[in-house]
């Protein structure tokens, strides 16, 4: 009876666990898109997101000694518990929004990583693939046919505007910020390339050929610098790697040339969107298409506060008009403020969405104050985990990198049957890693990422200690 009992928990774990993360997926993605912001499709899935993780939670507290096992998964709860120490040390700033986030991050990171077997991780890695091309497929379709009808509309906040469409002069689409679609567009990409070396299928490939060839358009458009960035690393890492095991190992010559290589094919295609873009907009010149441009300022906002945006007409692509003599588009400022903040309280950090109103009080001068700017984050998740938890958190959060990065290349170096799944992967977590440096990522901020790194990483480390336990 006992028995049966604890097979009828486990299927129902497995079940719960797969339409939790098919939930949580499609709550973290709709906080991406304009469209669903401060929408009750947002809500919706919150609840079920909530109310399944609560359930999926106790399931995984009953077979706990299944998952007890999990490869370094002390140091993630060590991390989320570190988050909760500064949280209530911090009680006096936005301590409910705080605990909220805490409990939405903690359900979401242990249930997208802590997996019982590597059967289900294998089955569910493969299945969110599917589900992630299929999706940003849509986005990206329906972001440049808002550029050809030259549609653009701007919602504002008070002290932000949610764009979508075609905005100062780059694609925003669907998406919220250009930078979350384009990185996506990167990992999509390399995904789909994984299936065509792996399917013997015509239609396939030239679906998943074409997927790739519009999500570098949209990479193009959206002028992210972010994913260029992500580009060039990710491809020189992608092709050395691919020659590794045939060319390294015959001599030093052969290894430096594949380097050599690699670099230039990772500069070069980094480099084909600013390609595309001056093809797009010669032709957008030669059509005298730049005074057709649609742009809706939607004024019904919260606190009745109403600012108009300049769009201005220009249907080419650049971004000079954000970066003047500022390279880092703000980034080194929001940086500094980062910075006053974590020497302000270096030990247990003062839990990230209560960094404002801490600034407020210790530091009203710095710049994530200032009137015409509103940031609660610091684009980087590093300084992010220092400014919320303090040295603490950050030892933990570097020790918890290094032994994973070493277990996973180690498993890496020594895989032959799984290599290119393995690559794949590795570079999937490179993409969300380099993007990590100038935005949020994995802990903070949601949006698809997370179960995107957890889920990732969680197939790497499992498939690895799975082999490792058959030696």
């Amino acid at each position: 009876m006992k028995e049966k009992n604890c097979r009828k928990i486990q299927i129902a774990d497995v079940h719960l666990t797969r339409v939790y993360l098919l939930c949580l997926f499609g709550y973290l993605f709709s906080q991406i898109i304009t469209e669903f912001h401060r929408t009750v499709w947002i809500t919706i899935l919150l609840y079920s997101m909530l109310g399944l993780g609560v359930v999926v939670g106790i399931c995984k507290l009953i077979r706990w000694k299944e998952y007890i096992h999990s490869k370094y998964g002390f140091i993630i709860i060590l991390l989320l518990l570190s988050y909760l120490f500064s949280i209530f040390m911090n009680y006096k700033y936005a301590f409910a929004t705080n605990i909220k986030h805490w409990i939405i991050l903690t359900m979401a990171i242990v249930i997208s990583y802590f997996y019982a077997n590597t059967e289900n991780i294998n089955k569910d890695i493969y299945v969110g693939m599917k589900i992630l091309i299929h999706v940003m497929n849509i986005c990206v379709i329906i972001s440049i046919i808002q550029l050809l009808m030259g549609y653009g509309k701007i919602e504002s906040y008070g002290y932000y505007h949610m764009k979508s469409g075609f905005i100062e002069n780059r694609l925003w689409g669907v998406f919220i910020d250009p930078n979350h679609g384009s990185t996506l567009s990167v990992i999509v990409c390399y995904l789909c390339v994984y299936i065509m070396k792996k399917s013997n299928s015509l239609l396939k490939r030239i679906y998943y050929g074409f997927t790739i060839a519009i999500q570098v358009m949209y990479i193009a458009f959206s002028d992210s610098r972010t994913a260029q960035v992500c580009i060039a690393v990710s491809m020189i890492f992608y092709i050395c790697c691919t020659g590794l095991k045939k060319i390294c190992k015959k001599n030093i010559i052969n290894c430096f040339l594949l380097i050599f290589i690699s670099c230039i094919i990772g500069i070069g295609c980094a480099a084909l969107p600013k390609a595309i873009q001056k093809v797009y907009n010669v032709a957008i010149e030669r059509a005298n298409l730049n005074q057709e441009v649609n742009i809706e300022v939607d004024g019904n906002v919260q606190e009745n506060v109403i600012e108009q945006v300049e769009t201005g007409n220009d249907r080419t692509i650049k971004r000079t008009y954000d970066l003047g003599k500022d390279v880092s588009n703000q980034r080194f400022d929001i940086w500094k403020s980062g910075i006053e903040i974590f020497c302000k309280s270096p030990i247990y950090g003062v839990a990230l969405f209560g960094a404002r109103e801490f600034a407020e009080e210790h530091l009203p001068d710095t710049y994530i104050l200032r009137d015409n700017v509103y940031f609660s984050q610091f684009h980087n998740e590093v300084l992010d985990v220092a400014v919320a938890q303090g040295i603490i958190g950050l030892v933990i959060f570097i020790l918890m990198a290094i032994l994973f990065i070493v277990y996973v290349i180690k498993g890496f170096i020594a895989e032959e049957k799984n290599y290119l799944a393995y690559l794949t992967g590795i570079t999937v977590l490179l993409c969300l890693c380099i993007k990590m440096m100038f935005q949020q990522g994995i802990m903070y901020m949601y949006n698809p990422d997370i179960v995107i790194f957890w889920m990732t990483l969680s197939y790497l480390v499992a498939n690895i200690t799975e082999k490792n336990n058959k030696k």
